[in-house]
């Protein structure tokens, strides 16, 4: 492999996790509901679902917010958004396809 030559290719199963997370803010300013932060960018999934991605991150005692609108990114600590990404992540592999 050449010294800065090349391409990268990425499928549609490919997920990245920066180390400072992406909080997105809402469409009506930046107050959203946990919801809208798990489903992000746009997936589908049940609030039993939802419910079970924050456990396994041990942000279980978010559970029962899931329709609470705030400033997620100032309401978290940093270690608890990093958390909240994976449940992310974690939302959005229910609907992957092995390759």
């Amino acid at each position: 492999w050449d010294d800065g030559v090349g391409s990268i290719h990425r499928g549609r199963e490919t997920y990245f996790l920066p180390q400072r997370p992406y909080i997105p803010a809402g469409s009506q300013g930046v107050a959203t509901s946990l919801r809208e932060q798990l489903l992000y960018p746009d997936v589908q999934a049940e609030d039993a679902e939802l419910q079970e991605a924050l456990a396994v991150v041990q942000l279980r005692h978010l559970a029962a917010d899931l329709g609470r609108l705030c400033d997620w990114a100032t309401t978290l600590s940093g270690g608890e958004q990093q958390r909240l990404v994976f449940a992310r992540l974690l939302v959005q592999l229910l609907n992957a396809q092995a390759p």
